[in-house]
């Protein structure tokens, strides 16, 4: 059985790059000399990261890699032993996720390139209370809420490293997120003055496998984020998503797949911070938003891209200020001063 020396070569700080390399005591043993290309799908993209790394672990016997690089600089032209390796690049903000197993994949001959995963952040919250309007109110509560700032890309591939041709390795990156486009009409009455709108959508997965962009529903949180709101009542907001997940039941009003809405309004000197929830259940399915992944158990986003656009219409009315609720257009209004509990 080859015997491994693990040697380490620490951070320069002229050149951005990580390298272990490992030698093995047999005789025919041969390095050779490796580079790669790493290919974002624009310059905002490669812009909206800070690193970028490439991992490669021999399907033989567990020869392993790792270099890193920021992202605007080239990963040096390096050596490997030669044979065939499971390969993967991947480009990310490093202050914005955790991977834990990046830490591992030297180290420990159980962590594999297929277990890498970006674990996102939770939202402080103080920032979580000040898009809520500070109305102190929490109609989700065990679902934590996460931040998912900015775009994660991958690409991977099995690549054979030859002893007698050039090993030049291209990595074409593309985005293991979801652009999610959210559109909902809200409309006010005459003399009802909305100020802002801001939402939270549950059933986001609070982590994503980089290698193939797989989640788990056992791992589900809440997002949470401001709607832009147009003069005609047109509420929409660009979100990155690791997955929506929908709701059991569509009576459901807590659980995954719940939009809740916080509204700012204001009618005859009377301000009233609103809260109307909506279950995306049926939207969710109907978009095939997730699909099985090919790991049992798991799934993905259909597309990298989508859009839901979110119906009936919700009108806000006078009533909402002046009664119990019931007649303003909207089935499930929650107010931050006097609760209504009216089924959607």
């Amino acid at each position: 059985m080859n015997r491994f020396c693990l040697v380490f070569l620490a951070f320069c700080c002229t050149v951005s790059c990580v390298m272990l390399d490992l030698s093995v005591s047999d005789a025919d043993a041969v390095d050779s000399r490796v580079s790669f290309e790493c290919v974002w799908p624009d310059i905002s993209a490669r812009l909206g990261c800070d690193s970028v790394y490439v991992l490669m672990n021999r399907s033989t016997d567990g020869v392993r890699y790792l270099y890193a690089s920021a992202s605007g600089e080239p990963i040096p032209d390096t050596t490997a032993i030669f044979g065939q390796y499971v390969a993967m690049g991947y480009s990310l903000n490093t202050a914005d996720y955790l991977i834990e197993e990046r830490l591992d994949f030297l180290s420990s001959s159980l962590t594999y390139i297929r277990d890498f995963t970006a674990q996102t952040l939770t939202v402080p919250m103080e920032t979580v209370e000040a898009l809520r309007g500070n109305s102190g109110l929490d109609f989700n509560a065990s679902y934590k809420f996460i931040a998912i700032p900015t775009q994660i890309y991958s690409s991977s591939s099995l690549v054979t490293v030859s002893d007698v041709a050039d090993n030049n390795f291209r990595f074409n990156f593309t985005p293991v997120l979801t652009n999610l486009k959210l559109r909902l009409v809200l409309r006010a009455e005459p003399g009802v003055s909305i100020t802002s709108v801001s939402g939270e959508i549950s059933g986001v997965p609070a982590s994503i496998n980089i290698k193939d962009a797989s989640t788990s529903a056992d791992d589900l949180a809440r997002i949470i984020f401001p709607l832009a709101r147009s003069t005609d009542g047109t509420c929409t907001a660009d979100l990155l998503v690791t997955g929506l997940y929908p709701s059991e039941s569509a009576e459901l009003l807590t659980g995954p797949g719940i939009l809740r809405l916080c509204v700012c309004a204001s009618f005859s000197g009377s301000e009233k911070i609103l809260h109307p929830a909506l279950n995306l259940r049926d939207l969710i399915i109907s978009k095939k938003v997730m699909v099985p992944a090919v790991q049992e158990g798991r799934y993905m986003t259909s597309s990298r891209s989508l859009e839901l656009a979110v119906t009936p219409e919700l009108l806000v009315g006078q009533e909402s200020f002046i009664s119990t609720g019931g007649g303003d257009g909207v089935g499930q209004w929650f107010d931050s001063d006097v609760l209504i509990d009216v089924e959607l």
